[in-house]
Order: structure tokens, then sequence, then C-alpha cells
């Protein structure tokens, strides 16, 4: 007998497998006409599910993401997955995808769940770090510290964290 799927209840991060996506009219927009959001019910590997929904409204997001709108946003999301372009009809695509999400209780204490940043990471070396910022973990530069909070070539306190202390030039990010 299969096992029961319940609903995902915590705040926090999830690996999960998209189970369903359907387009629904948009839950809050009820006035408008022509409002839609993409509904995605994702399993994770004990058999808890989460909901996403996808604002495709002409809404400006936030942030970063400020000068796009939600659609445009959504979109971009939907793309990752492997929807091709605008084509909902193609929705289906990305059942059976692996993805990352993480659960967040909002202003109105109501728990929603989004897809986590699909944004490819690059390792950086340690060594590398090491060498801008120090070993001090205390000590934003990349100059050895005596130990004492003075800087070990100046002799300057580095407690305050003076400017002259970090070189913007060697940024990694």
């Amino acid at each position: 007998m299969p096992e029961q799927l319940t609903k995902l209840t915590e705040e926090g991060n999830f690996h999960c497998k998209i189970i369903a996506v359907q387009p629904i009219e948009h839950r809050f927009k009820t006035e408008e006409r022509n409002m839609f959001e993409v509904k995605i019910t994702c399993q994770t590997e004990d058999n808890r599910i989460a909901d996403i929904y996808l604002d495709l409204s002409n809404d400006y997001g936030f942030g970063n993401q400020s000068h796009l709108t939600r659609k445009e946003i959504s979109i971009e999301q939907l793309n990752a997955l492997g929807m091709p372009g605008a084509e909902f009809s193609k929705l289906s695509n990305i059942v059976g995808k692996s993805i990352e999400i993480y659960g967040k209780v909002n202003d109105k204490g109501r728990l929603n769940f989004y897809i986590s940043s699909q944004r490819e990471e690059k390792a950086v070396d340690a060594a590398r770090l090491e060498a801008l910022f120090g070993s001090d973990p205390g000590k934003p530069s990349g100059k050895k510290s005596d130990g004492g909070g003075q800087s070990a070539d100046t002799g300057a306190d580095t407690a305050a964290g003076s400017s002259d202390d970090f070189n913007d030039d060697e940024n990694p990010f």
C-alpha cells in the first residue's frame, strides 16, 4: 500500500520532485479579467507535498527583480525548469523534474513555498578567499593580524574596520 501524502507544514529548504502542474485562475485578483497563476505541486522524499504558485500578472516584482513583471519572472522560472518559451500547453514537460524549494511564513502568518534560485553555483578556492580576507575571521582584510587587535604592517587599530583595510579591487565576487 503506498504511503499517504501529507502537507508540508514547516519553513525550510527541501528537495522535491514536481508531481503536477496546472494553470489556474488567479486566487486573489478575482475582479480582473485574464489573471492567472501556475500551480506546481511538489513531493518530498518523505511523501510531503507543497504547492507553489507562480503569478502571471503584470504587477512588478520586488528587490533585484523590481524591473520585471511577475509574469516575466514566472515564465523565466518555468523556462529554467523545461517549459519552452511561453508555451503553457507544454507545462507537462516539467512534471518529474527535481527541484529545490523553500518555505517561508509571510507577514500574514501563511506558509508559502518558492522555487529556490536556479543560478549555477561556482566554487571558489578557499586559499583565494584567505588571501583576500586573511585568516583572522574578525578582520576584513588581506593583511595578517598579530592577534592583538593591531594590523601587523601599520599598527592601526582594526576593531572599527578601517576602510583602508579592504581593497575593493580584489573582490572575488
